[in-house]
């Protein structure tokens, strides 16, 4: 099936054909020519999750190594990982404090909750909480392995594309039912955690913010600059 549907996304007609420059046949030109590259950073990215308190780094580390791959095509694979994940430890953890902040309400909250019919709106203003923080990890994440900006211009500039860019913001939340399933049917789902999920929704999410951190963010500044 995979090879039925990239196949025609290896690039241009011939060698020296140039390959997609974006949209959907960009993305799957990059899951044809760099699907083993995934694969591979899935379980890096995994193995770099297991104390826990590496997660923000990992997260922005995997989203350079796709950030290079969308972008550019190609990427010095464990080179760019381990460098972002040192580069940026601090930078993605302040970022990730929100997490925190909702995390520890949830958690009290479950604890105090009685009937869940009875607290419908406490529940559903949760799912949008997590929904905006989930666009706004994308985008802080990326812009740190992407962009040289102070960190308050980058949690700022997430911020207004969190609560402005609605049409891709929905394109980002529709990926988390994925995550999900895999937690619900877990063990069942386990070679898709190992091998797939969080380098392939990674990819998703990373074709979605790089067009928008491009208007946005990147833009204005090399425009700022040149004036």
């Amino acid at each position: 099936m995979f090879k039925t549907v990239f196949y025609q996304y290896k690039g241009g007609k011939g060698v020296t054909g140039p390959p997609p420059a974006k949209g959907i046949k960009r993305f799957l030109f990059i899951c044809h020519t760099h699907f083993w590259r995934l694969i591979g950073l899935n379980m890096l990215f995994i193995l770099f999750c297991l104390p826990g308190i590496t997660i923000p780094p990992a997260v922005t580390a995997m989203n350079r190594v796709l950030l290079a791959l969308a972008r550019e095509g190609n990427v010095f694979f464990l080179k760019d990982f381990i460098e972002e994940f040192k580069n940026s430890f601090i930078k993605s953890w302040i970022a990730f404090i929100p997490w925190i902040v909702v995390t520890a309400i949830a958690a009290a909250g479950y604890i105090s909750i009685g009937d869940p019919y009875e607290n419908t709106f406490q529940i559903a203003l949760f799912v949008v909480a997590c929904s905006l923080l989930f666009c706004y990890t994308n985008y802080c994440s990326c812009m740190i392995a992407l962009i040289d900006l102070p960190l308050n211009k980058i949690i700022k500039n997430a911020a207004i594309m969190t609560l402005t860019d609605m049409r891709r913001n929905v394109f980002m939340i529709m990926t988390m039912p994925a995550v999900i399933i895999c937690a619900i049917f877990y063990p069942y789902s386990v070679p898709l955690i190992l091998f797939f999920v969080f380098s392939f929704i990674g990819l998703v999410n990373v074709f979605i913010v790089n067009g928008a951190i491009e208007e946005s963010v990147i833009k204005p500044e090399n425009e700022r600059e040149a004036y």
